[in-house]
């Protein structure tokens, strides 16, 4: 027996060795994946050893090495463990952890059971994972507790109210719970007894795991206040419907006829209609206990993600007798009048202190870091951005170093302009040819993960493609505000004003499918999904081009140069509104009901739509399609008139605009604007 002293004497040796580790490791992405790897194959080879008293794997664990070394590293990623750890985050670090080791023991059983993998010692299985989960226990518990600033306690908070939508243990475990009484109740239903049945564990495998996936896609124990039966409901329904459909799926693929369908579909179909009944009685006593207690939050569409900065007016800053083009042409000579031009466009007459404006010509963020904080009325820095690996770093890294109001100039190659430069070079079918394999490696691959960093070590950083709006929503990201744009040849000039925080949104859209905020039920801000039609960071700026351009007669803004060419293609047909399927299996939306809105459309509907607009959830089809309403304001009444008799007959309404909005769309061939 090995005694509890034991024990102890061989974890502090082992936790001072996972500090040492933990202090001599990079803290980069690459180096904990490494790290990982090492630890995997020093556990499981080790277990082996012990276990056979060889170091000769056989097929069947070998093949389970690589399902440990899979699932282990992608769960790692989809936990945000690696992030928890460079972020010196104990505590989101060890919850991640215990995730991963719990989610990687589900998905490798399951993958065992369904290959036919049944000589694998269970027990070997646990004490792999459960020493893999030990130590990495320990290098989290040596983590620091740093101090939380306001920033990261907001981020944190999100986090955890995503993680409770997700994992309400006192509704899941019931649930669970529940499965597995109904499933010895139709076993014992069809043999008069309840005993082990053959093939038992996959059948509870695929129900649990069936289970699982539906609870994820549909947030179903996310319960969230609602005033609406049908609302409370449909998760679960929806939930029911997709777990049914996953058991469909695993049975035909995997080929399981050898086990009962009576069971697997049986068990399916009860869990799902007995939840649907058990919470709709649970919803009707819970109405009648707080009936009118609930507070009715409205959005207020006056209040900005972003606290505005007040710009500094201090008449008295701007009495020295050097203007801008002057200090310029004193440190750089050959600067070109086209600078000049930009210079007295915006600042006319002003004149500033020498000290309160640097000049650079720099790639590196580190240039920047190291001037004195609100220290500048004016930065200028004459590398073009496209040439700037860390760009949201760099602009970041600006805001701090200028005053309030002050202003950023800088230099960059739009993607529009290069692509008719490189146009007026060669004849249209050579350019046909070649500009797809172009945009390709300088537009597509510095976006991809791991493919950017070769991309980058290969090129240093330059010449990426950057779009017009995605550089004037990167700017808006960080704080700054576009004032002035001159372009000189291939290359367009900017004067950007510092004129508010930066946004507090850690991972901006940026990759082929899209997440947007939008106002939902009861004004609650949900997450929208949809194909990306228009250049990242396009979000943005979206009050800027509303100014500069107003609305058309469909009701969107005018000259929207933020949308892509495939961009308008995805819009016509719908198809950049396909993701949102999964928020409607979620329940963030309905099948027919108005659009959901971004808050600067929102604030621009007038008070009493707006209210009404909250009361239903939004929908995937909206009335538009069933009025065909030719202007702004025809698209309020419309949607007004849908509300208000959705409120005295929703089911009826909701049937009739359905059918009105497909006759219009297949017959008559309505298409989005």
């Amino acid at each position: 027996m090995i005694s509890l002293k034991s024990i102890v004497r061989y974890m502090n040796p082992l936790h001072n060795s996972m500090g040492t580790i933990k202090a001599e490791l990079n803290r980069s992405k690459n180096g904990l994946i490494l790290f990982d790897l090492i630890l995997i194959n020093l556990v499981y080879f080790t277990s082996y050893f012990v276990k056979t008293s060889s170091m000769l794997v056989s097929s069947d664990y070998l093949i389970l090495y690589m399902l440990i070394l899979f699932f282990w590293v992608i769960l790692s990623f989809y936990h945000n463990k690696y992030i928890y750890y460079h972020a010196n985050n104990r505590g989101a670090y060890m919850e991640s952890t215990l995730w991963v080791a719990g989610s990687s023991l589900f998905f490798i059983t399951l993958t065992m059971a369904m290959i036919g993998m049944l000589g694998i010692s269970r027990l070997f299985l646990l004490y792999t994972l459960s020493g893999l989960l030990v130590i990495e226990l320990i290098l989290g518990s040596s983590l620091a507790s740093k101090v939380k600033t306001s920033d990261e306690s907001h981020s944190n908070k999100k986090q955890s109210k995503k993680f409770r939508d997700v994992a309400r243990l006192k509704y899941i475990l019931p649930s669970a719970a529940w499965l597995v009484i109904i499933f010895f109740s139709m076993v014992w239903l069809k043999t008069s007894e309840i005993h082990y049945y053959q093939g038992f564990e996959k059948i509870l495998l695929v129900l649990y795991g069936s289970w699982a996936l539906a609870t994820v896609i549909t947030y179903r124990y996310r319960q969230t206040p609602k005033r609406n039966i049908y609302y409370y409901i449909s998760p679960y329904l929806k939930s029911g419907i997709l777990m049914i459909l996953f058991v469909s799926i695993i049975y035909f693929f995997l080929r399981l006829e050898p086990l009962s369908r009576f069971l697997l579909f049986g068990t399916a179909i009860i869990h799902s209609g007995l939840e649907v009944i058990a919470f709709s009685l649970f919803y009707l006593v819970r109405t009648a206990d707080v009936a009118g207690e609930r507070a009715h939050s409205i959005v207020d569409p006056t209040h900005p993600d972003e606290s505005l900065i007040p710009l500094e007016k201090k008449e008295a800053t701007f009495t020295q007798n050097y203007s801008l083009w002057e200090i310029v042409k004193e440190v750089l000579p050959s600067a070109g009048d086209h600078l000049k031009q930009l210079f007295d466009a915006t600042f006319n007459a002003r004149v500033f202190e020498k000290q309160e404006v640097s000049l650079l010509s720099t790639q590196t963020v580190f240039n920047i870091g190291v001037l004195e904080k609100n220290s500048l009325y004016v930065l200028i820095n004459l590398e073009r951005i496209n040439n700037l690996r860390r760009i949201n770093r760099y602009f970041l890294s600006t805001h701090q170093k200028i005053k309030a109001g002050g202003w950023l100039v800088g230099e960059y190659t739009a993607l529009e302009d290069d692509r008719s430069r490189l146009r007026s070079k060669m004849p249209k079918l050579i350019f046909s040819i070649l500009y797809p394999g172009y945009f390709l490696i300088h537009r597509v691959f510095p976006k991809i993960p791991y493919v950017n960093n070769i991309y980058f070590a290969i090129t240093k950083g330059k010449s990426r493609k950057l779009s017009r709006a995605e550089l004037l929503g990167r700017l808006a990201y960080c704080g700054f505000t576009i004032i002035e744009e001159k372009a000189h040849k291939s290359v367009s000039c900017f004067i950007a004003q510092k004129t508010h925080t930066s946004s507090d949104e850690e991972n901006p859209s940026y990759g082929p499918i899209i997440h947007l905020e939008r106002i939902g039920y009861h004004g609650e801000r949900v997450n929208i999904y949809k194909f990306r039609t228009m250049h990242p960071y396009s979000e943005y700026i979206q009050k800027e081009v509303y100014e500069q351009n107003d609305l058309n007669e469909s009701g969107k803004l005018k000259n929207d140069f933020r949308i892509t060419v495939w961009g308008k293609y995805f819009r016509k047909f719908w198809i950049d509104e396909l993701p949102q399927i999964l928020n409607w299996f979620r329940g963030d939306v309905a099948i027919v009901g108005v659009r959901a809105l971004s808050e600067h459309y929102f604030s621009l509907y007038p008070k009493d739509l707006q209210e009404l607009r909250t009361k239903f959830k939004p929908g995937l089809i909206p009335p538009y399609y069933a009025d065909l309403p030719k202007n702004f304001e025809e698209i309020l009444e419309s949607e007004k008139k849908y509300l208000l008799q959705k409120q005295e007959h929703p089911l009826r309404t909701d049937f009739t605009y359905f059918w009105k909005a497909f006759y219009n769309i297949v017959i008559r061939g309505a298409r989005s604007q």
